[in-house]
């Protein structure tokens, strides 16, 4: 039998105890069943707590489906699923923070989240229906990631096509500024969404 040498030891652990959750655990699901992530209302910087629930695809379930742009960082962002830890890559847990709402919860299909990433075959089995999953989903969430020069230009550029239908126009009107605008737009549409 371990014994606690002394107070600061004894303090150290019931501390840590008051902090610490388990790290989440799939559970493993049929081929005929997809995974949905319930937010719980929520607003700002409040930590993100989640459920994870398993239907028949058959099953009527609303549901928005998220496409975003994994990114290359490390899996640093902590979450809580059914009271559990699980670590996330930084831009889902901003689309996240953005998707929650404050009064009700949110139901949500995300890759990352809702496909065990770490079973390979189920990973294989899930990506042959990932048409079926974005058709069935009540709206299609594409997140670009957070707002910065690059994405407001690439906007602008957009905007002012909508309303003069030409890129030409919109060189002669704007000259070098265009050159700019459509690096940033190049830019947005040359990330890997799903």
């Amino acid at each position: 039998m371990d014994y606690v040498d002394s107070v600061q030891e004894l303090a150290a652990l019931a501390l840590n105890s008051l902090f610490w959750t388990p790290k989440y655990e799939y559970t493993s699901i049929a081929k005929d069943e997809i995974r949905i992530l319930y937010i719980q209302p929520g607003h700002g910087d409040e930590q993100i707590e989640c459920e994870i629930m398993s239907h028949k695809r058959t099953e009527d379930v609303a549901y928005k489906a998220l496409s975003y742009c994994w990114g290359t960082d490390s899996a640093s962002c902590k979450i809580l699923v059914q009271g559990s830890t699980l670590y996330i890559r930084n831009n889902l847990f901003l689309a996240l923070q953005q998707i929650r709402d404050p009064n009700v919860v949110v139901s949500l299909w995300t890759d990352a989240l809702c496909i065990n990433q770490s079973n390979n075959d189920e990973k294989a089995s899930q990506v042959t229906s990932l048409d079926d999953v974005y058709r069935r989903a009540t709206d299609v969430i594409i997140w670009l990631g957070e707002n910065n020069i690059l994405t407001a230009r690439a906007f602008e550029l957009l905007a002012e096509f909508e309303r003069t239908r030409s890129i030409v126009i919109i060189h002669h009107q704007h000259g070098a500024t265009i050159h700019r605008k459509l690096a940033a737009l190049s830019h947005l549409l040359s990330q890997e969404y799903l």
